[in-house]
């Protein structure tokens, strides 16, 4: 958190300096489970965001964030949750970048590539999966197909932003997912279709 350095000078406290906020959120997982903690830690970005605002600090006071992400995947609406608040925090200023930390796999790729600077904690041991969507659903056969209707349009949005924001075509998504299911993705390969940034 930003604090203060003071010191006693002449009988007065003069202010040195204002440390900016390095904020490290780790994504481990993708449940229900940890989003509380994942709305935790965002909500205190946010809080020295705001402070810093009302200081009129400048932006170079602003927060710094870096997600990052060692997950097999999960809960696509999580993720969702953990993209929302990482989009708002931009919009507003906030430098936001992501770090694969081994695997970003599924839902932890969908997170990966929202980061303004996109790296690998290490070229040779780290790793990005696509695949397609995986449902697990048991009702009226109606409801299954409005439910697959619904996960449907959530997935274009992510295959949209996916293909805005890398070298990455439709046609090679599907070509690779429909070869295996699941296209792992060396730092060598992400680097040259720019999920990698550096």
């Amino acid at each position: 958190m930003s604090e203060v350095e003071t010191k006693k000078c002449n009988n007065k406290q003069e202010v040195k300096k204002e440390k900016r906020m390095d904020a490290v959120i780790v994504i481990n997982s993708f449940d229900d489970g940890v989003a509380a903690n994942y709305l935790n830690q965002f909500a205190k970005v946010e809080e020295e965001l705001k402070r810093v605002k009302e200081k009129k600090l400048g932006k170079k006071m602003y927060p710094r964030v870096t997600v990052r992400i060692a997950s097999c995947g999960g809960d696509v609406y999580v993720a969702n949750m953990v993209i929302s608040f990482m989009e708002k925090l931009k919009k507003e200023g906030v430098e936001v970048n992501t770090e694969c930390c081994g695997y970003a796999y599924s839902s932890g790729l969908l997170v990966f590539i929202h980061g303004m600077k996109r790296t690998f904690m290490n070229k040779d041991f780290c790793f990005v999966m696509w695949h397609q969507v995986a449902l697990g659903t048991y009702d009226k056969m109606e409801n299954v197909k409005t439910y697959v209707n619904f996960v449907d349009n959530i997935w274009a949005v992510h295959e949209k932003y996916l293909i805005n924001n890398t070298n990455l075509t439709k046609e090679l998504l599907l070509e690779k997912t429909k070869i295996t299911n699941e296209w792992y993705i060396n730092y060598r390969e992400a680097k040259k279709l720019g999920i990698v940034t550096e």
